[in-house]
């Protein structure tokens, strides 16, 4: 096992918001690779081992030599928690009893990857461009520990299947995969897919007493805030309890000259045939959010809101566009 393998630059100070920059050689040459490197800020009480400097993956092989398939784990959590830490989701237990090797990683979480201005400063969708530089860290080292990268395998579940399915979409993931397993989730449905989320990068803004009235000057006070002030105020960033769980959306980014990850709707490129042709395999988790509705029903405020309105309300925990027809149908049919 080699855990908390650097494979970007720490996302710090003028790194934040932006495409992530490639590691750079190490001092001393030898890397202590002996345990998991921090999770990425999110909003969890009590946790010690959590840092900006969490752009980490983990690689787990019976055998250096050789060529074997490589699988690649994207964890879920709505795209604000979780991470590929070993001793939660993406254990070697899990997975080694083929002849395979295991690569799990962590992307960065809620504003701090995914604030999206639709400006220079903060373009959008920067954790799941932190995954495609750990895909390619993977093309350009797994070898090194076994590894086929002609044979790379991405599974993921719930915002990993989301980012499993959006790789396939992505011009930046072309040639770093060659099969894909979806367990639930898809990034299609009644999400809309802008060019920005001001809305609720201001949102943030405030919360961390930023200025609002010009972007660059907002992007820069987020910069310098210290990402336990983000840690927080992240329950101030959703509508109601954890609602919607799709809080921090994925953008179709304008160009400012960066590499882009999105570059139209990813409706329009699968309509289109343009996706990258790659097996599949896609399935669903059954009772994925279980633990969302107990939470929901264990709050008697909460409760009180569904009941006082409960079409508004339904429609943001249901992931619907709100104030439509079709929010309000539906709506009206889960209630029945």
């Amino acid at each position: 096992a080699f855990r908390g393998i650097r494979y970007a630059e720490p996302p710090l100070g003028d790194l934040r918001f932006v495409n992530p920059q490639p590691v750079k050689p190490w001092s001393p040459k030898i890397f202590d690779a002996s345990e998991d490197g921090p999770m990425c800020p999110q909003p969890w009480d009590n946790m010690t081992d959590v840092s900006e400097d969490c752009l980490r993956l983990n690689v787990y092989t019976k055998d250096l030599k050789g060529r074997r398939p490589v699988i690649v784990f994207l964890h879920p959590g709505g795209f604000y928690v979780f991470s590929g830490q070993s001793k939660y989701l993406a254990g070697p237990e899990h997975f080694m009893d083929r002849d395979c090797v295991l690569v799990s990683l962590n992307y960065r979480l809620g504003s701090l990857g995914f604030l999206a201005t639709g400006s220079k400063e903060a373009p959008g969708n920067a954790g799941l461009k932190d995954q495609v530089l750990a895909l390619r860290w993977i093309q350009q080292h797994i070898h090194r520990f076994g590894g086929d990268p002609d044979s790379v395998t991405l599974l993921g579940y719930s915002a990993g299947s989301i980012s499993v399915a959006l790789h396939m979409l992505s011009p930046m993931s072309r040639g770093l995969f060659h099969r894909g397993i979806c367990m639930s989730a898809a990034p299609y449905g009644p999400v809309k897919y802008k060019d920005n989320d001001l809305q609720l990068a201001k949102r943030q803004a405030g919360l961390l007493k930023c200025p609002q009235e010009s972007i660059g000057e907002m992007v820069e006070c987020m910069r310098r805030k210290p990402y336990l002030d983000y840690v927080s105020t992240y329950n101030g960033m959703f509508e109601f309890g954890w609602n919607p769980v799709l809080n921090w959306r994925i953008v179709v980014e304008k160009d400012f000259g960066q590499e882009r990850y999105l570059i139209e709707s990813p409706f329009k490129t699968a309509r289109r045939g343009d996706f990258h042709k790659v097996a599949l395999i896609t399935g669903i988790t059954e009772f994925e959010f279980l633990s969302g509705a107990f939470f929901d029903l264990r709050n008697e405020s909460i409760v009180n809101r569904y009941n006082r309105d409960w079409e508004h309300y339904a429609s943001i925990a249901l992931l619907l566009e709100q104030n439509s027809t079709q929010s309000r149908a539906a709506s009206r049919v889960f209630r029945e």
